[in-house]
This record gives structure tokens, C-alpha cells and sequence, in this order.
């Protein structure tokens, strides 16, 4: 990997400088893996390599986020992305980067001009009826850190990929009378009245779902849960 960086005849100059003066620790550490896609997205600090903050690595998560829109047919690609960023180093290069690597793809985008804090980008994403939304920021991480968060159309994070060590298949919201299959990336029609609740189905046949109290300031939730038998299930439920 450090090889195929090194020889890339259009590497940003910067970051082959930066190569250049790293420590063989530091080539380990900036090259042994890619960024994991955690909660809502990327961070890490920034630098060369795969495991770093960089052009690069806002191409692929932005290819993959890409990807999964053309998968939903037409209607998102018009629909298009909105993008915001902080004051964080380069962020917004990198929204910029997030932009033209989604125009590639022939989806539209929004990109604000300014800095803007998440939920005025949570509200823009809805407020435009955009497919999704991407804020480069890495939150409280330190100075030499960025990031990349994904949301959806309703503003909101994009789900975890697993729950209690189980993945999870399909979120249903009975707001929107969406059925969403995560692996697939399909939407149906849930062809029941609109209400505000949430159901989240996991691999293994459990399920949880979480609605407001009609009558209390609370939220309740209700769980489902699947094993071959009743201890398991317990333990499961626990």
C-alpha cells in the first residue's frame, strides 16, 4: 500500500512531502488499514495514507454513499446530497471534494458557503427533500482530526450495522410508511396509517420498536426477541 501511495503520479504534493519525513512507525500506523466507517461515518487525523484524513479517503466513503443512492433509482440522484462543514482543517476542501466526486456520479448537491453547525444541515436536508446529507466535522475529537458523517433524508444519523452483536436488516418508519432493507438498500411502502413509530428488525429475527406516550412526556419502547429457547431468549432480552 505505501508503495502504490508513494509511486501515484498525482499525489497531492503535500501529502507526498509528508511521506517523506515519516517515521517507520508512522508509516505503519498511516497505512496498515483503511478508516473503519463507525458511528455515522469516518474520522481520523489528517495525513496520507488510508487509515488517515485526506482527499482519498473523502472519494471513497463519497463513491460508496454514491453507490447506494443509484442502487434507489432516479428519484435520489434529483433528490440530490446536502453538504456542510466546520471549521475543522481542510473541511472544506473536503466538501468540496464530496461534491464533484457525487457530480461524477450524476447526483445532485447542495454545498453551503459558510460554516454551519449540524442541525442547521439536519434541517436543510429536509427543508430541500434531498436524499441525504454529508457534515465534514470530527466533533470533539482533537485539532489534528477531521471527519465524515452521513445522514439521511430525515436528518438524522445514518443506524449502527449491528445491535447487541446482531446486524441490522430492516428499519421500518411508520411516519414516512417506509420499509428500508439496509443490506439491499430497497425501500417499499408500509401500507398502514401514518403514525409516529419506529421498528428496528435484526438479522436474527428480533426486533425493537420505539414510539412517543400519547398521554405522558416519555418515549416507550417495546422489544422482540428470537432464540431457540425461552433462557436463551431471557438472556438475549437482558
Amino acid at each position: 500500500m505505501w508503495n502504490k501511495w508513494i509511486n501515484h503520479n498525482e499525489l497531492q504534493s503535500e501529502l507526498k512531502e509528508q511521506m517523506n519525513d515519516m517515521t517507520e512507525r508512522e508509516q505503519e500506523d498511516a497505512f496498515y488499514k483503511q478508516l473503519d466507517f463507525g458511528t455515522g461515518g469516518i474520522r481520523g487525523e489528517l495525513g496520507a495514507g488510508p487509515n488517515r484524513m485526506n482527499i482519498y479517503s473523502i472519494r471513497k466513503v463519497t463513491t460508496g454513499l454514491a453507490k447506494y443512492i443509484e442502487r434507489n433509482g432516479i428519484e435520489p440522484k434529483k433528490r440530490g446530497v446536502v453538504i456542510a462543514y466546520d471549521s475543522r482543517h481542510q473541511s472544506s476542501e473536503f466538501a468540496l471534494e464530496a461534491a464533484k466526486t457525487l457530480g461524477v456520479h450524476g447526483i445532485k448537491t447542495y454545498v453551503f458557503q459558510e460554516l454551519r453547525p449540524i442541525p442547521e444541515l439536519s434541517f436543510a436536508v429536509r427543508y430541500l427533500r434531498a436524499y441525504a446529507a454529508i457534515m465534514i466535522t470530527a466533533s470533539h475529537n482533537p485539532a489534528e482530526y477531521n471527519g465524515y458523517r452521513v445522514y439521511g433524508e430525515d436528518g438524522a444519523q445514518l443506524p449502527p450495522a449491528e445491535i447487541t452483536g446482531a446486524a441490522l436488516e430492516n428499519i421500518e418508519d411508520y411516519q414516512s410508511r417506509k420499509r428500508t432493507n439496509l443490506f439491499i438498500a430497497q425501500q417499499e411502502v408500509i401500507n398502514l396509517p401514518s403514525s409516529n413509530v419506529l421498528k428496528f428488525w435484526l438479522k436474527d429475527g428480533s426486533w425493537f420498536s420505539v414510539r412517543p406516550s400519547g398521554t405522558e412526556p416519555k418515549v416507550k419502547f417495546y422489544f422482540g426477541v428470537k432464540k431457540v429457547t425461552e433462557n436463551r431468549s431471557e438472556e438475549r432480552l437482558q
